[in-house]
């Protein structure tokens, strides 16, 4: 993979991973204000080195302005983070405030932390991080949230940053907790490309090498701030192919493998190996992008209903995921997310009801091409947990399904960069014309709050080029605004249920991906309150 797919397939980054455990026996008020539970550092004796295999880094950038920074969550703390259950919690920021206009966010940052290089961490280190993130020229896609709001911010001590809006918005909660710190000193010092290569943080574990394509080193942070690392060293190892993965874990060369196909997977499990997963599942949904610009078959919401019942749900989770799936999802959500309704049902498999709305729609006759373009990446892989490839051999398997009932379709394998610039084809506009009418799949990680992600979908103003309907825009612009979070909860959820009618984006299956643990390693309460695995990694326990 290049550099630039690298990159730009890191564009969509939300992490959110806690702790799901298989074993031998089988699986196994509008005026916000939080404190950190914990700011208290905890000891340990460092000693040995984490050890972990993944088919693809996705992308290597240090810098969390460049699209996202992956390892970036092992070696930076962000300003706040999430707890266990999703919930917004302080990380740097011992406590958080929103006044009671809800236009001004204040932050009490603990005192007396530290860069890697021994310069204490300040206010000013907030604002400089902050002023970087919203610039023109910040590509995360975290920024834009953040850089539309904002009025201004201040720093009236060491310890306190106040942001101002432009108008309430108490959903920005959500972007702040994507908010990496990085020294200000240092990096006006030593200039941005230096940083870059030589990136420093307050995180748990200093940078040491990165080799592209092949490995990435760190070293533990004796006595952290927050938590001290069991382990002295830590090392990431892109290894694409899945046999080696699988030969390097088996004769004990790595602690940790990720990406391996699930038949691998249930074999290790019976051999007692602990396996580690996503409570929030890696959700599976098709969308349809530029349906309204089109004359083709995905213009009818018929047909793209009927695409929906002919899929064996089921079928896919049992045999091909050998049950480490489970039906339904949606875009960003699963059932830990917030404002999911328990009574949200996947859609069945019912290919009488399939066949008679495409009868009911004309196809194929009505529609000059019948022909729907599929377009999908050859690696599959989005974050360093997935099991790679698997999208391709799940969309050969759908096209069956579809085949079955009558529709055409024709799968389109492109490049990862390729591919990205057709997922946010409202972005780049130039691709636009290529992804009129037809699917894009797309997995990842359901988020504990999944209401900017999916006005990406939803709305007009979405990256995703999926929809074009005013009053979905009317009702999400009322989510964000809302001052009750309470309310805001029953609004989204009924946001939901009418854009779910749109038939725009299709939950198909939520994935539980699996992380395969050597002996060496302690399988338990290592993922409970963190981000992403690599925020996850100060917390690996020595197997006692």
């Amino acid at each position: 993979m290049t550099k630039l797919a690298k990159n730009i397939s890191g564009i969509i980054s939300l992490f959110v991973i806690t702790a799901w455990v298989i074993s031998c026996n089988g699986p196994a008020s509008s005026h916000l204000a939080s404190t950190n539970p914990s700011t208290t550092p905890t000891k340990a004796v460092q000693y040995g080195t984490l050890r972990i295999g993944m088919a693809d880094f996705v992308f290597e950038s240090m810098d969390p302005t460049e699209m996202e920074s992956v390892f970036g969550f092992a070696m930076y703390d962000s300003l706040l983070t999430f707890d266990s259950q999703g919930n917004v919690i302080g990380e740097l920021a011992d406590n958080y405030s929103l006044s009671p206009d809800s236009k001004t966010w204040t932050f009490k940052i603990h005192p007396g932390i530290v860069f890697h290089n021994g310069d204490p961490l300040t206010s000013a280190d907030v604002k400089f991080s902050l002023g970087r993130f919203i610039s023109e020229n910040s590509t995360n896609p975290w920024s834009y949230y953040l850089r539309m709001n904002f009025a201004s911010d201040e720093t009236p001590d060491a310890y306190t940053y106040i942001y101002h809006t432009k108008t309430p918005e108490p959903q920005l909660i959500t972007p702040f907790a994507f908010l990496r710190i990085l020294p200000q000193d240092y990096i006006e010092k030593n200039g941005i490309e230096y940083f870059r290569a030589h990136p420093i943080g307050t995180g748990p574990w200093k940078f040491v090498s990165l080799t592209p394509d092949y490995v990435c080193e760190f070293e533990a942070v004796k006595h952290h701030w927050k938590r001290t690392p069991a382990f002295e060293k830590l090392v990431f190892y892109e290894i694409p192919s899945e046999a080696t993965r699988f030969a390097m874990f088996r004769r004990g060369d790595l602690d940790i493998v990720t990406g391996l196909s699930f038949g691998t997977v249930a074999k290790l499990s019976s051999e007692c190996y602990a396996l580690k997963s996503e409570p929030f599942s890696n959700v599976l949904t098709i969308s349809f992008q530029y349906t309204w610009l089109t004359t083709g078959p995905t213009s009818d919401k018929r047909v793209r209903q009927a695409l929906s019942y002919a899929i064996k749900r089921q079928e896919l989770c049992d045999t091909y995921f050998k049950g480490f799936a489970e039906p339904g999802g949606r875009f960003f959500m699963d059932e830990n997310s917030w404002g999911w309704d328990p009574s949200w049902t996947p859609d069945p498999y019912d290919p009488a009801r399939a066949k008679a709305l495409l009868e009911e729609a004309g196809y194929p006759d009505k529609f000059a091409d019948p022909v729907i373009n599929i377009y999908i990446t050859s690696s599959g892989v989005w974050t360093p947990v997935t099991s790679g490839g698997w999208i391709p051999d799940v969309v050969l398997t759908l096209q069956k399904y579809w085949t079955d009932i009558g529709i055409q379709t024709n799968i389109i394998t492109l490049e990862s960069a390729v591919w990205t610039r057709l997922l946010f084809a409202g972005i780049f506009g130039d691709e636009r014309e290529i992804a009129i009418g037809d699917i894009l799949p797309f997995t990842y990680t359901a988020a504990p709050n999944a209401v900017y992600q999916s006005g990406n979908v939803y709305t007009s103003a979405g990256w995703h080029g999926t929809a074009n309907d005013p009053k979905a825009d009317e009702l999400y612009k009322a989510v964000t605004k809302e001052l009750d979070l309470n309310k805001a909860k029953q609004m989204w959820t009924e946001f939901e249920d009418y854009v779910k009618e749109m038939w725009i984006n299709v939950g198909i299956v939520k994935v539980h991906d699996q992380m395969v643990l050597s002996n060496e390693i302690d399988p338990n309460n290592w993922l409970e309150l963190n981000v992403s695995l690599n925020d996850a990694l100060s917390s690996i326990q020595h197997k006692k």
